[in-house]
């Protein structure tokens, strides 16, 4: 019986070790992002992403060269230093949307985001081999993709 009558005083001594034992430090900032998620992302691979798992995840780790601004109904630049000019191609159906990519966007190692990663990316997405196939579609209209050879952060998408 005497047992019961010390649990609020061992209660109260945890409580007191608990807090004791935390670090009482300046605590530093995280550089990392904790996302909840109901379920697994299929891929962490934008190129072959399907479902709004993998979506929510690679939208918090990716940027794009551009995105809209639902609120304002434009379009915004993100990577590109400005939205993509376009230009009629004469005596085609083509035209020619140029971009060239801020000097600051740069990989996790320091080199420079160019024209050859974005171009990279969309031959990943269109090759047949790749598991790109809901991806794909997005990217059909895009028959070639020029980069400047003077400044590879400039390159031109020709668009059917």
């Amino acid at each position: 019986m005497k047992f019961y009558k010390n649990i609020p005083i061992i209660g109260l001594l945890f409580v007191f070790l608990t807090f004791y034992s935390c670090d009482n430090g300046e605590m530093e900032t995280p550089n990392y992002v904790i996302i909840h998620q109901l379920t697994e992302p299929q891929s962490l691979n934008p190129a072959n992403s399907k479902g709004a798992e993998s979506t929510v995840i690679y939208y918090n780790i990716f940027q794009e060269l551009i995105n809209a601004d639902f609120e304002k109904s434009t379009i915004i630049p993100v990577l590109a230093k400005a939205r993509p000019t376009f230009t009629p191609i004469a005596g085609t159906n083509l035209t020619e949307m140029a971009f060239e990519i801020r000097e600051e966007a740069v990989w996790e190692n320091g080199e420079p985001i160019t024209g050859e990663d974005y171009a990279f990316t969309i031959k990943a997405i269109k090759n047949p081999k790749t598991n790109a196939v809901t991806n794909r579609t997005f990217v059909e209209f895009i028959e070639e993709i020029i980069i400047d050879p003077n400044n590879l952060k400039k390159f031109s998408i020709i668009c059917n």
